[in-house]
């Protein structure tokens, strides 16, 4: 099934419309035309079925036959240090929402060597990941100073960081039944002051294993023990 997206602003009671990229996929690239059913998402929670009334090169006029509602998950924000390889960067991104992440913080570490950053580039990549997996909410991406500015807001959710030199332990997996912090920290690991930062939110730091991960790989890793 193709999942196409576009925003709550464009969808009213009976009909939606498609356009950008999107719309040009859909017809240019795969072949829509009047007539055929289409589904789309708007990234607040709903997918609609629908079928197409108006197809230009630039826009799709969609009337709505059905809309499915997907309850609102318990909160799974990522919170990573940003990482100095684009390429790296978005593939963390991507990941992180095939995996169910609902936010996603950046921040810039003490350690952190990357300035500027695409924020509108990682958003693509997320609507990208979202329709792919099938998904019906889309993950903000959004950057912050620092880890203190980036965990600030959260106190109902509960902190866990990925650090290397936590002694090893048995994996431990994660309920999604209530809202959590998954911290993932820069490539060249967090500074003293931030370390002290994490001590003081009295989160949870686990162990990935014996050896030391990329960062992109520890964001998986650690996320695939949320269930």
């Amino acid at each position: 099934m193709n999942l196409f997206y576009t925003p709550p602003e464009q969808v009213q009671e009976k009909t939606l419309n498609l356009s950008g990229d999107e719309a040009r996929h859909a017809v240019k690239v795969l072949r829509f035309k009047v007539g055929d059913a289409i589904f789309v998402t708007d990234g607040a929670g709903s997918r609609y079925e629908g079928r197409i009334e108006v197809a230009g090169k630039n826009k799709l006029q969609v009337s709505i036959l059905h809309k499915h509602s997907t309850p609102k998950p318990a909160e799974l924000v990522l919170v990573l240090g940003l990482l100095k390889n684009r390429q790296r960067l978005e593939f963390a991104i991507e990941k992180a929402v095939e995996l169910g992440c609902i936010k996603i913080i950046l921040f810039k570490s003490d350690h952190s060597e990357r300035g500027k950053v695409n924020l509108e580039r990682l958003q693509a990549i997320a609507v990208s990941a979202m329709k792919q997996s099938l998904r019906n909410y889309l993950p903000d991406v959004q950057l912050r100073d620092s880890l203190g500015d980036a965990i600030k807001g959260f106190n109902d959710h509960t902190l866990i960081t990925a650090h290397e030199k936590q002694k090893k332990e048995a994996p431990t997996f994660f309920e999604l039944n209530k809202n959590h912090l998954a911290l993932v920290g820069p490539e060249g690991g967090f500074s003293d002051d931030e370390i002290k930062l994490m001590e003081k939110s009295k989160g949870r730091t686990i162990s990935l294993g014996d050896y030391r991960l990329r960062t992109e790989t520890a964001v998986v890793a650690l996320l695939s023990r949320f269930y």
